[in-house]
């Protein structure tokens, strides 16, 4: 499983902190979802991810991996602690993507979105550390 490079992790990682331009509230944090970019099915078909989390069959919804862009002030409170760069895991229903954003010229309709941090079901370091984990995985299966 490979995931596309983000497209605007370096971008949010040169804004100043949350609370100098901008404010995330409580536990939510803004995350750009990585599609994976193909998927093999069990009989070898290769399919191309979707880009659009409302156009994807009932078979498709699944959890999404997406990494952090910017964490709001009071995810402290949550047992998670997610930080900017991490790879999560979140169940789709629980990502409200934003359709357009007129300051980011190149921004994909529906590739960032707001979550909460305790929807995080699985966090890793970065994509490396994600890419190793089911590289592993794969060998001992």
């Amino acid at each position: 499983m490979n995931l596309k490079e983000s497209m605007y992790l370096e971008k949010f990682k040169k804004l100043p902190e949350n609370g100098e331009l901008y404010n995330l509230k409580g536990n939510y944090i803004l995350v750009e979802r990585l599609d994976e970019t193909e998927v093999k099915t069990s009989s070898g078909i290769i399919l191309k991810a979707s880009n659009r989390p409302d156009v994807m069959s009932m078979s498709e919804n699944k959890p999404h991996l997406c990494v952090v862009l910017a964490v709001g002030e009071g995810y402290e409170e949550d047992d998670l602690e997610v930080e900017v760069g991490n790879i999560i895991m979140v169940p789709q229903i629980s990502i409200k993507y934003f359709s357009m954003l007129p300051a980011l010229q190149d921004y994909v309709s529906d590739t960032i979105g707001l979550t909460q941090s305790s929807e995080a079901q699985w966090i890793f370091n970065d994509v490396e550390a994600f890419n190793k984990t089911f590289e592993l995985l794969k060998g001992s299966l």
